[in-house]
């Protein structure tokens, strides 16, 4: 499982123009013959898959709160649902309050609003995020989470990315599992969940990226960018194909 953007794709200033490299989807489609593989991602569900395009694979939308399987398998969590009100409101109150901010990009999502401010000049920054936490704050279902660049507000329960992929281990019936080894591959703070997950009996590589450094991180391994990232996941569909075969 790798998550999207700054992972399986380079991050952009606008979402809604990143797309995923040609060989990369090459891969992924590779893997997918060999082996359940899928991806996680803050997108919202029907966008990342979308993006990616690959029938195969498993989709885990807004950080897990919705999951789609090859096999038409879907999931919902009840929170998100029970939050949609107040995702609606935090929408509201986030667009009024941060209408006068050059920059800002506010992105709804099914069970998730995402606050991007990637273009805001670096002294309004901390404004934005302080706006975002205090509406969160103020509604009784949300909760904020940090990511690049981004502020984004989800249900308040604990779910998140390390629930979606051990629901998913579970829904493959692959904890346990003789000869089946967890992958997780992401960037992100919000991606350590997952990557914690798999400390233990899997495998999980960070992409590791200028805004964060050389933070902390429970991944195993590290990458430098989404292009390496493409290189290995490339030899690791040599290797699974050719054990396949």
């Amino acid at each position: 499982m790798c998550d999207f953007d700054g992972t399986l794709a380079p991050i952009g200033d606008v979402p809604g123009e990143v797309a995923l490299p040609v060989r990369t989807r090459e891969v992924l489609e590779e893997l997918a013959r060999h082996c359940p593989a899928g991806v996680l991602s803050g997108r919202d569900l029907d966008d990342v898959r979308g993006r990616v395009g690959i029938g195969e694979l498993w989709y885990a939308g807004s950080h897990g709160f919705e999951i789609a399987g090859p096999a038409e398998q879907v999931f919902a969590h009840p929170a998100g649902e029970a939050a949609l009100g107040d995702l609606d409101e935090a929408q509201r109150r986030v667009s009024e309050s941060l209408a006068g901010v050059p920059g800002v990009l506010v992105d709804r999502k099914r069970f998730g609003l995402a606050v991007h401010y990637r273009m805001v000049e670096a002294g309004m920054a901390d404004h934005v995020v302080s706006v975002v936490r205090g509406i969160g704050d103020d509604l009784a279902h949300l909760k904020m989470k940090h990511g690049r660049l981004v502020a984004e507000l989800l249900p308040d329960v604990d779910w998140h990315k390390g629930r979606a992929l051990s629901w998913l281990l579970e829904e493959l019936g692959a904890v346990g599992a003789e000869g089946f080894v967890p992958v997780f591959v992401g960037d992100d703070f919000t991606d350590e969940d997952a990557l914690r997950v798999v400390r233990d009996g899997g495998v999980g590589v960070v992409v590791r990226s200028g805004e964060h450094g050389d933070r902390p991180t429970w991944a195993h391994y590290a990458v430098a960018g989404p292009e390496s990232l493409g290189a290995l996941l490339g030899r690791v569909a040599e290797l699974v194909g050719g054990s396949a075969r």
